[in-house]
């Protein structure tokens, strides 16, 4: 398991671009049926979009942009209730 990412783009003329380092790590948590997701905008950090995606693996990869912030709390389904799993997970990109 590796903990550094890149990205690169392809241009218009079918060529990658020199990749680019992004910064983060690997955290463990246990995983549930989905996760709930909370983004925060930048430029209206008291305004949030929630919203819940299904798990269909172990792996989730999520992308903040800069001066993004996100909570992400894993989800447990019941019956017909949910049930949420530990302490929700603060992620934050700084700005440049």
């Amino acid at each position: 398991m590796a903990e550094e990412l890149y990205y690169s783009s392809r241009g218009q003329d079918g060529v990658w671009e020199r990749p680019e380092h992004l910064s983060g790590g690997i955290v463990g948590v246990e995983t549930a049926d989905l996760i709930e997701i909370e983004r925060f905008s930048p430029a209206l950090p008291e305004v949030s979009a929630l919203s819940g995606r299904d798990l269909t693996g172990p792996l989730v990869l999520l992308v903040l942009l800069p001066g993004e912030r996100a909570r992400v709390q894993a989800v447990r389904r019941g019956n017909s209730s949910l049930t949420r799993l530990g302490v929700p997970l603060e992620l934050h990109h700084p700005e440049r």
